[in-house]
C-alpha cells in the first residue's frame, strides 16, 4: 500500500468544508462552496478523488493477485461506511424529533417526520415498511446520501480495480456503458417513502467513480499526461464558458435562465447531477486535466505542495468522521437557523450571530474530528516535478 498524497487530502478537505456550508445553508454570510459557479459540485470532485484513493490504497492487490484480500477490503470498507451511514440517519431522527417536540410544527423538518419518517394515518410511530426503507437506502432523509453511494461503490469497486490494475482504462468501458443507458433510459430508484428520486443514485454516478480509478491507475502504471497548449486551451475555454453562462448569462438571457430552470431534468443536453450529464463529466474532466497539466499555477502549487499538518490535510485525512461532524453540526444548525427565520429587526441580527457561531462550531468540531484518530500512514507531497507521476515516484 503506497503513501498517500497531501495534495489530495488538501482537496478533499476543501470539499468537505464545502460541502459542509451547502448543508448547512447560510443565509447572511456567503457560503464557502463551490457549488454554483459551474455544473459540478464538491461531490462531483470528492467521489472521483474517492477513485483515485481507492486504486492507490488497493490497486496493488489487484495487480499482486490477491482478489480475496481485495474484495474483503473493500466489503469491510461497504460495512464501515453503511454502519456510519445508519448512525447519521438515527441522529438526523433524533435531532429533528427533538426540535419537533421542543418547538412543533415550527421546527424546520416537523413535516419530514410527520410524512416520511411516521406512516401517514392513524399510527403514530414508525412501522415495519417505514424501518425497511431507512436501513435499505430508499429515502432521501438527511445529509447523508452520499454514504449510500459510497456504500455502493465499495461493493462494486473488487471487479473495477481488477480490471484498472489490468489497464487503466478497461473499467472505463462497462463504466460508461452504464452512465450512458442508466442517463438515457433514466435508469433512477426513487424514494419509497416520498417517491421522489433518490440523490446521487449509483449507476449515473458510477463513471464518475471510475474515472478517478482510471487516473491513480494511470498514475501508478506511469502514463504519461498527453498535455499541450491546444488541450489546455480548450480546456480553459469550456471551463470559462461554464463560468460566464452559470454567474452572468443566467441572469441577462432568459433562455439561459430557462435553460438553468429545467437544466436538472435533462441527461444529454442538461447539467443534471441527478443523472451526471455530459456536461457535467467535461467539466469536471476538464477540471482534472487542467490540475495535471498546470502543476505551477499559484494556487495549485499550493495545493501540491502542501504539508500534512497543514488545515485541509488534517481534514481531509480523516474524511469519515470529519463528514459525520459536519452532518451533525449541518442537523443541528439548521434547525435553529429555522427557527430564527423572521426577516428584519432583531432576528436578523441574531440570525447573522447564530449564522457565524455555527459556522465556527461545526469547523471546530470537523477539526476535533480530524483528530480524534490518528493516521495510519503519512502522507507526502505530490511530486512536482511531473504533471503525472510515475509508477516508481
Amino acid at each position: 500500500m503506497r503513501d498517500r498524497l497531501n495534495s489530495i487530502d488538501a482537496i478533499r478537505g476543501i470539499c468537505l468544508v464545502s460541502i459542509f456550508t451547502a448543508h448547512l445553508g447560510l443565509h447572511d454570510l456567503p457560503s464557502l462552496t463551490i457549488a454554483g459557479i459551474g455544473f459540478i459540485d464538491s461531490a462531483d470532485i470528492f467521489v472521483l478523488l474517492s477513485g483515485i484513493s481507492v486504486f492507490f490504497a488497493y490497486g496493488s492487490l489487484a495487480t499482486e493477485r490477491k482478489s480475496d484480500q481485495l474484495v474483503a477490503v473493500l466489503w469491510h470498507r461497504a460495512l464501515k461506511l453503511y454502519l456510519v451511514y445508519v448512525a447519521l440517519l438515527v441522529a438526523t431522527i433524533s435531532v429533528s424529533a427533538g426540535f419537533a417536540t421542543a418547538f412543533g410544527s415550527q421546527a424546520l423538518h416537523a413535516e419530514l417526520l410527520r410524512g416520511e419518517v411516521l406512516e401517514v394515518g392513524g399510527f403514530d410511530g414508525l412501522t415495519l415498511r417505514t424501518v425497511w426503507s431507512l436501513v435499505t437506502f430508499e429515502h432521501r432523509i438527511g445529509y447523508s446520501a452520499i454514504l449510500r453511494l459510497y456504500t455502493g461503490l465499495m461493493l462494486l469497486a473488487p471487479p473495477l480495480v481488477w480490471l484498472a490494475a489490468r489497464r487503466w482504462w478497461l473499467p472505463l468501458l462497462p463504466a460508461t456503458c452504464v452512465w450512458l443507458v442508466a442517463g438515457h433510459l433514466g435508469l433512477i430508484v426513487s424514494c419509497r417513502l416520498s417517491g421522489e428520486p433518490l440523490t446521487l443514485p449509483i449507476l449515473p454516478w458510477l463513471v464518475v467513480f471510475v474515472l478517478g480509478l482510471s487516473l491513480g491507475a494511470a498514475i501508478r502504471q506511469g502514463v504519461r499526461l498527453p498535455a499541450s497548449r491546444l488541450a489546455v486551451g480548450l480546456a480553459l475555454l469550456y471551463l470559462t464558458g461554464v463560468l460566464l453562462l452559470s454567474v452572468v448569462l443566467v441572469r441577462f438571457v432568459p433562455e439561459v435562465a430557462a435553460w438553468t430552470d429545467r437544466r436538472h431534468d435533462l441527461f444529454w443536453l442538461g447539467a443534471s447531477k441527478l443523472y451526471q450529464s455530459p456536461l457535467r463529466i467535461a467539466q469536471l474532466v476538464a477540471l482534472a486535466y487542467l490540475v495535471l497539466a498546470l502543476p505551477q499555477a499559484p494556487l495549485l502549487r499550493l495545493i501540491r505542495t502542501a504539508r500534512p499538518d497543514s488545515l485541509f490535510c488534517r481534514l481531509g485525512r480523516r474524511s469519515l468522521p470529519v463528514f459525520a461532524a459536519g452532518i451533525v453540526c449541518a442537523l443541528f444548525g439548521n434547525e435553529v437557523l429555522h427557527l430564527l427565520r423572521p426577516e428584519g429587526g432583531t432576528a436578523t441580527g441574531l440570525r447573522l450571530v447564530a449564522e457565524a457561531a455555527l459556522l465556527g462550531l461545526g469547523l471546530l468540531a470537523m477539526l476535533a474530528a480530524a483528530e480524534g484518530v490518528r493516521p495510519r500512514r503519512l502522507a507526502t507531497p505530490w511530486p512536482a516535478e511531473h504533471p503525472i507521476p510515475s509508477a516508481g515516484s
